[in-house]
């Protein structure tokens, strides 16, 4: 496996080193889709928002341009090296934990890779479960006060799924990817692995994605972490407010 330009280790910790001050370790979920909304985002109304604020909230405190689209996939951001960035929930509501975690689609990965390597800015973070719908409720409700919004395009089987209310942050961890040689190994070594995908509501195939073992990864591969501090039980630090 080929070692690790020194230069993208720099550039991954100043990444990580920046969003673990920036980021505080409880975020609240009404306060997180507000600051999306009124940033002009539209992934505010997003089910699966965690995600989509972690890399929107990334990319506005640092000083990184967008990264490039190969093959109809935008990479998030692209200083000296192109960078993604992921989110991870750790548990299951159930409470049992999470081992794997999707990446992109394989193809682009596999290009971006030969364009000079592609590194993964992943925040390990303990989801909080809207158990009770509440939050499930308060989301609906500000969706429909959208002048936009138009009722019959909010899915009603999503109301089956339990949604996450908050979540804390663990950590957010850099991994990199420098050639094709180290991603077969990664597929070999079984910390990464290319996914079927099966095929779309509309029958056609969809693009197989890699997938990221992230309690597998060697140490040679993490190139940059922060660790946020020991708190205690999540809800103690979410608000309670409806509105």
């Amino acid at each position: 496996m080929s070692d690790v330009n020194d230069s993208v280790v720099r550039e991954a910790s100043r990444i990580v080193s920046k969003l673990g001050d920036f980021f505080e370790k409880c975020v609240d979920g009404r306060d997180a889709v507000r600051w999306m909304k009124e940033s002009g985002s539209s992934n505010w109304r997003q089910m699966e928002w965690i995600g989509f604020y972690f890399e929107e909230s990334a990319l506005s405190v640092l000083d990184i341009e967008q990264g490039a689209s190969i093959n109809n996939t935008v990479f998030d951001a692209c200083g000296e090296y192109v960078w993604d960035f992921k989110t991870h929930t750790v548990c299951t509501p159930s409470g049992n934990k999470r081992y794997e975690m999707y990446l992109n689609d394989a193809a682009s990965i596999e290009e971006c890779v030969c364009r000079g390597g592609i590194g993964f800015i992943v925040a390990y973070v303990k989801p909080e479960y809207d158990t009770g719908q509440s939050f499930y409720s308060w989301h609906e409700e500000l969706k429909e006060s959208g002048e936009a919004y138009n009722k019959r395009q909010s899915d009603t089987s999503t109301a089956s799924r339990v949604r996450k209310s908050g979540f804390m942050f663990d950590k957010i961890e850099a991994y990199w990817i420098d050639d094709m040689e180290m991603l077969e190994s990664a597929c070999c070594e079984g910390w990464m692995r290319e996914a079927v995908q099966g095929v779309n509501s509309g029958g056609n195939e969809r693009k197989s994605k890699y997938k990221l073992y992230p309690h597998r990864v060697p140490c040679e591969n993490s190139i940059a972490s922060f660790h946020f501090t020991e708190s205690e039980d999540l809800s103690k630090y979410l608000s309670n407010t409806e509105l």
